[in-house]
């Protein structure tokens, strides 16, 4: 292999280079050509665990590794995987766009057994690459250093119940608020999220602001509001996607979203922004 194609293998795990340096050095520190996953992950922490998998998948793709049964085999000799892990060390030194945008597809599964899982499996190591939606919220709740944004349309007791264990997760000091509809609304009205009143203490003193945007549109009957969900996490991380926090999002339906980093996630600010500009503070 030419030092050419070296570079080029180089460049292909360039995206995830932190977890790409971190697996080659596990693979080049040991004389055993083959690992178990597991092996090669140990040494990355567990919030960078989605892009962990992404550039092990794109190690195989790229034929620096076989892969079988979550067992990885090296492809290359260890004087190679040197070379490739000494490139990608020296483009991390140059400088990047630090507002280059990335997205990694989250997914909320029927709860097991379901067909949908069984399907998805058939398709092999890509599933490696789809994150669980409750664990990218808690990544984005743990990270979160200044503030975080919740918005959701929908509320019940189980949505409830995980969006508390959600805010206590955030470490103090953080501001902390969440956008819900209705809430300003007669509790008996039909659409009313029916796990806010049992939490609203509870969230009072976590210091959670709750705003709602429900708004009387003039000459109508109609309120403008919203159906979107999104958490938005330091304005660095942003989801967005089709989960509620309600029981058929946690447990009974498939919901898809995405993970977004990068310049895109300021447009997500502007716009959660200017919601609670116009949202009446419920407290």
């Amino acid at each position: 292999m030419n030092p050419e194609s070296l570079q080029e293998l180089a460049l292909k795990c360039f995206r995830h280079a932190e977890e790409s340096l971190s697996i080659l050095e596990r693979a080049t520190s040991s004389s055993p050509s083959v690992f178990p996953q597991e092996a090669l992950l140990s040494s990355i922490s567990f919030a960078r665990r989605s892009e962990a998998l992404a550039a092990l998948e794109h190690m195989t793709l790229a034929g620096i590794f076989n892969h079988s049964n979550s067992i990885y085999t090296c492809s290359l000799p260890k004087d190679k995987l040197e070379v490739i892990y000494l490139l990608i060390k020296g483009m991390t030194l140059t400088p990047q766009n630090p507002h280059a945008p990335g997205v990694e597809i989250v997914l909320t599964l029927p709860k097991s057994p379901n067909r949908l899982e069984n399907a998805i499996k058939e398709f092999g190591p890509q599933t490696g690459l789809i994150q669980k939606t409750d664990e990218i919220f808690d990544h984005l709740a743990h990270q979160a250093t200044r503030s975080l944004i919740v918005m959701t349309p929908y509320l019940d007791k189980p949505g409830a119940k995980f969006l508390l264990r959600l805010f206590s997760n955030v470490r103090d000091g953080v501001e902390k608020k969440l956008i819900l509809r209705f809430v300003s609304l007669d509790p008996t009205y039909s659409k009313y999220p029916s796990g806010y009143s049992p939490i609203r203490d509870d969230l009072k003193t976590m210091g959670v602001e709750v705003f709602d945007y429900a708004i009387k549109r003039d000459g109508t009957t109609m309120l403008e509001t919203f159906h979107a969900k999104a958490i938005l996490s330091d304005d660095q991380e942003a989801y967005i996607g089709s989960s509620n926090f309600d029981r058929y999002s946690l447990e009974n339906s498939m919901e898809l979203g995405a993970l977004i980093t990068g310049e895109p996630v300021g447009q997500v600010r502007f716009i959660l922004k200017s919601i609670l500009s116009i949202s009446t503070p419920v407290y």
